[in-house]
């Protein structure tokens, strides 16, 4: 495998993941935009992923309801529809038959559920897959999605699935289909393992003596009129980075 990470699709209709985009699908402010470089290449990382169709929910605090022809019912698990479960099982070997994934299912605590895209998922030896919500963009109220760093190298092809929390009550909450539902990224794996960090006091006499601390990049990093070295102007963070990319420094 070439590739950090390999989409597969199943449900036929499942749209593909699309690459997040630095300006969070304009979600962003244009001064964020125009000049955060942090917040654009936050948004940037990885692929938005979308549920496989639109789905209309409703929580009472207690139960969760699924719209079926306009009729309001509980449920544990929906499947897709036959077409579907037709070509899974004409792909699947044999002692799959008859089990094609659910592309909703509530699980045992109240409000919480797992929506299943229609893909799996893999990726390359050394990488994990950070599942999330989508970065910078704040358009739904209705329900917060869970972060999960699945090790999709090992346990491979994995579904490629979010679990989310409802929480707004006794009101419909609609799922569009074209409009991504999580984010997810690959991360390396010694990224993630043997992490550490140093503490220390800058400001207490004692302690401050036998510091490291890096007061002459703080110089440069310090927005302080009259003390601090004036920048080129507004961006200049940003533009240094790009810089950086363009000449392929580390």
């Amino acid at each position: 495998m070439t590739a950090n990470v390999v989409f597969s699709r199943a449900y036929g209709k499942a749209l593909d993941p699309m690459p997040a985009d630095r300006a969070a699908l304009g979600m962003i402010p244009i001064s964020a935009f125009q000049y955060c470089e942090a917040m654009r290449a936050a948004s940037s990382l990885g692929w938005y992923v979308f549920p496989p169709k639109t789905i209309s929910l409703m929580f009472d605090g207690r139960e969760v309801f699924i719209a079926d022809d306009g009729q309001w019912r509980t449920f544990t698990h929906e499947p897709l529809e036959d077409s579907f479960q037709e070509s899974w099982d004409s792909a699947a070997p044999k002692p799959l038959h008859g089990h094609a994934p659910s592309y909703i299912r509530s699980l045992s605590e109240p409000g919480i559920l797992q929506i299943w895209s229609g893909w799996f998922v893999e990726t390359a030896p050394g990488w994990s897959l950070h599942v999330r919500p989508l970065v910078n963009i704040h358009t739904v109220s209705a329900f917060d999605c869970f972060e999960a760093i699945v090790e999709t190298d090992t346990f491979r092809p994995s579904a490629l699935f979010v679990n989310l929390q409802i929480t707004r009550t006794n009101s419909e909450i609609l799922i569009k289909r074209d409009f991504p539902l999580f984010q997810v990224c690959a991360v390396q794996r010694p990224s993630l393992e043997g992490q550490s960090a140093t503490f220390q006091d800058i400001t207490t006499p004692n302690q401050a003596a036998g510091s490291e601390f890096g007061w002459d990049g703080l110089m440069k990093t310090m927005r302080i009129p009259g003390v601090t070295e004036k920048r080129a102007a507004t961006g200049s963070y940003g533009a240094e980075i790009r810089r950086r990319k363009k000449s392929g420094s580390p």
